[in-house]
């Protein structure tokens, strides 16, 4: 008797035990795991840096505010900077993301955006894609995150949209080293990256994922440097045409966006 109630008791462990890992499913009700952002939205959510709608939904195709994006990426890279308390008399005091726009401002997050917006203009107005690249861009510079030249250029190149945005506009670097990174892609078979079109919430969720797993490889030294080279191109034929001497956009993107901009948090934000 005593055998059999221990076999029992046993059982009731074990199924007990179970039931959870059968009972694991998606954690939103409106993205199944058929959804083409399924993992990236449950790793988001799994790392706390994104949260539901309500009513078990996370609403996938929503549009993210600049305040959104803000909230979202500082709680994924820099958790630490997030204030105890909210500065008084800021244009965000009394917001709900306060201490997401006061550590945005002290990350200078709209650094890329201030030819033609500011944290304020953004904050409550859905994100576009391009200014979500910018914001991308400033958190890879305090990681001090450098994409390889060819891939600069070879982004650069594969964009067709890419003349949308001049040299000096601020958008046009953080796209072509998003891309370069692999960090964004297009939103069409073309590559086109249509910058103005608005960020959905589904987007914001695969953008964290990848941009974290850049800044890992990073950390871990997996990531090709700025300086790793393409194989030499044989010298051009007499007669071609040949602009060996002008610098290319991308070279001109390097020496902008570049190292020049590369500081490590601990460089500024200590101070």
């Amino acid at each position: 008797m005593k055998r059999l109630l221990s076999l029992l008791l046993s059982l009731t462990v074990i199924i007990s035990l179970s039931v959870p890992a059968f009972a694991a499913g998606p954690s939103f009700l409106d993205v199944s795991q058929s959804h083409w952002a399924y993992q990236f939205v449950e790793q988001a959510a799994k790392e706390g840096w994104v949260s539901g709608v309500g009513n078990g939904k996370f609403n996938p195709n929503g549009k993210v505010t600049g305040a959104e994006w803000y909230t979202m990426v500082i709680r994924a890279f820099f958790p630490d900077k997030i204030p105890d308390e909210a500065p008084a008399g800021q244009w965000y005091s009394g917001k709900w993301y306060a201490p997401y726009a006061a550590a945005g401002d002290q990350l200078e997050f709209a650094e890329r955006l201030d030819d033609y917006a500011t944290s304020q203009d953004i904050a409550e107005r859905p994100l576009t894609r391009a200014e979500m690249a910018a914001v991308i861009f400033k958190v890879l510079s305090w990681y001090d995150v450098q994409a390889p030249e060819d891939k600069l250029l070879e982004a650069e190149q594969s964009i067709p949209d890419i003349n949308n945005y001049a040299l000096e506009d601020g958008r046009r670097g953080p796209i072509i080293k998003c891309y370069a990174l692999g960090i964004l892609a297009g939103a069409d078979s073309k590559g086109t990256f249509n910058g103005e079109a608005d960020m959905t919430r589904a987007q914001a969720a695969v953008t964290l994922c990848r941009l974290a797993d850049v800044i890992e490889a990073k950390e871990n030294g997996t990531l090709p440097g700025p300086d790793d080279k393409p194989d030499p191109k044989p010298d051009p034929e007499p007669g071609d045409q040949t602009t060996a001497n002008v610098p290319t956009e991308a070279e001109a993107l390097r020496r902008n966006y570049g190292s020049a901009t590369g500081l490590s948090a601990g460089h500024v934000l200590d101070k």
